[in-house]
């Protein structure tokens, strides 16, 4: 979890560093589920976009957060070419504590 929690923060900083922070806490719930249905309709005046774009927008952000958990988890590591290895047991224990 202290994993996951430093990459949130890196995609934090990041997106706050490129001025989108609004952005990212409206969207960061969507980083480990899916929306109800009419989710992104109900966000979109608020955030300005409509639904498809916010849509691509999370997909965006959860690429980044990937990236972000793959560089913590590679950091963690003596030898980073096990990252990929490394991500695939965290998922799993992800899963396993669900």
């Amino acid at each position: 979890l202290t994993v996951l929690d430093r990459a949130v923060s890196r995609l934090r900083d990041e997106t706050s560093a490129s001025g989108k922070l609004d952005l990212f806490t409206a969207l960061v719930p969507f980083l480990s589920g899916e929306p109800a249905a009419g989710t992104y309709d109900g966000m979109a005046p608020q955030l300005g976009m409509n639904a498809p774009a916010i849509a691509m927008a999370v997909r965006r952000l959860r690429l980044r957060f990937r990236d972000h958990v793959r560089a913590e988890v590679a950091e963690t590591l003596a030898d980073p070419a096990q990252a990929e290895h490394e991500m695939k047991e965290l998922l799993a224990a992800l899963r396993r504590a669900r």
